[in-house]
């Protein structure tokens, strides 16, 4: 049972302004930005809106986004050319007339004297603001930004806030936005997010084993993502304090591990590759890749981790199967004709453990199904680890969407190898 939560967070909207944003040209990671630093000063984002660079939908953008949100923060906009229209949409919104500060003109002026520039009579625009909104200071643009409160059609006004499109200088501003926030009372309390990362089960799996736990409206709120075969889950607790917060957490984080135990490779940032390092750098031990099939996924993985130059010895990628004997000039067996491909991988595995030393692990992928046939039962991708006691042998179910197999087999891979090393790995005799 999750804690209630008597208070009501603030509403924000989060609204990206450009053509090239709603015709796919670019995307837009503003919005993304802005969320996160809402999210922590308590306030709720509730939608992301993007209009494009017309005057009529952009006012109505605002309107609708004063009605129903407390905080709407809005990028782009703000540049000098014609179909810059955010001061336009802000004045007719909140029905007062543009008017020019010259102070916010003279900062323009010396931004373009220290380039060694003259000043286009064009850029005289980023000079008018709404009658009665505060500017936020550009250290580094020509665009202020805008601070002013917008009546909604029915009920208070809401604040709203315009930031240059450009990410850096909306990144620099940013902090007088939360200035204002806090003295306006609308940054409330503290949020804190802890994310638990699991590899195995799906999401309707999930659901029945953790029933009432995703429910809305609770605090703390939990929710799923997934990306690749790897499930999110996303603890989210607002309070007055961190501690409130993490007290809240802490009976929901204890039920997710009571009952999803080691299909729980991390936590935030964590990926499956970190998982693995940090074990094999426990057991003092490297690991080195050959890969059928998954495209060199797993060696670019684990040659990122921070610890790579300690646990990883390298990979190698080949395209064709059964291996070329070739590579394995070295192996003390020759290369089985005719055998079944777990022998051949499990051969290859070894091969290259004696070529490496026997302090180092191998871990072999492939060969992969057909493709052409989806609903065949031997869609199996296959798995060995070679290590100084043997050869371990894995199956593991070649499903998914075509675009992620490949990927979630990778994964599958390294989850395979996590859980021999938390049973106690190169150890075992």
């Amino acid at each position: 049972m999750q804690p209630s939560d008597t208070t009501s967070p603030v509403v924000a909207e989060v609204l990206a302004v450009g053509d090239e944003l709603t015709s796919g040209q670019c995307v837009d990671t503003n919005s993304a930005w802005l969320s996160r630093r809402l999210t922590a000063l308590g306030l709720r984002v509730a939608w992301h809106t993007t209009a494009g660079d017309q005057l009529p939908e952009l006012e109505q953008a605002l309107r609708t986004a004063a009605s129903r949100a407390q905080v709407v923060v809005l990028t782009g906009g703000l540049g000098p050319t014609e179909d810059d229209l955010t001061r336009q949409a802000l004045a007719q919104a909140a029905g007062v007339e543009l008017e020019f500060r010259p102070e916010l003109w003279e900062h323009i002026r010396e931004l373009f004297r220290r380039r060694g520039r003259s000043v286009p009579e064009q850029n005289r625009q980023q000079a008018l603001l709404p009658r009665g909104a505060g500017p936020l200071h550009n250290p580094q643009g020509t665009a202020p930004g805008i601070a002013m409160p917008l009546p909604g059609q029915e009920g208070p006004a809401a604040w709203v806030f315009a930031l240059p499109g450009v990410p850096a200088e909306m990144h620099q501003m940013w902090p007088q936005v939360e200035q204002e926030l806090r003295r306006q009372g609308l940054a409330q309390g503290v949020v804190v997010e802890r994310a638990v990362r699991v590899f195995g089960p799906g999401e309707s799996d999930l659901q029945q084993r953790l029933p009432g736990l995703f429910a809305r409206g609770g605090n703390p709120q939990v929710g799923i993502t997934v990306s690749g075969a790897v499930m999110t889950l996303r603890i989210t607790a607002r309070g007055t304090s961190q501690q409130e917060c993490q007290r809240r957490i802490e009976p929901v984080w204890q039920q997710i591990h009571q009952v999803l135990g080691e299909q729980i490779f991390g936590y935030d940032q964590d990926e499956l590759q970190h998982a693995v390092a940090r074990l094999l750098h426990r057991q003092q031990l490297r690991l080195a890749t050959l890969e059928w099939g998954t495209q060199g996924r797993l060696a670019c993985w684990m040659s990122q981790v921070p610890q790579a130059q300690q646990v990883f010895h390298g990979g190698q990628v080949f395209s064709c199967w059964p291996p070329e004997a070739t590579w394995f000039a070295g192996a003390r067996e020759p290369l089985p004709q005719g055998a079944t491909d777990e022998k051949v991988l499990a051969w290859a595995a070894r091969a290259a453990r004696d070529q490496l030393g026997r302090e180092v692990l191998v871990l072999a992928t492939g060969p992969f199904p057909p493709e052409d046939a989806p609903d065949d039962p031997r869609r199996q991708v296959r798995f060995a680890l070679a290590w100084r006691g043997g050869v371990e042998l894995w199956r593991r179910r070649y499903t998914g969407h075509p675009q992620v197999r490949r990927v979630r087999a990778a994964r599958q891979a390294l989850d395979a190898l996590r859980r021999w090393l938390l049973g106690g790995g190169a150890s075992r005799t």
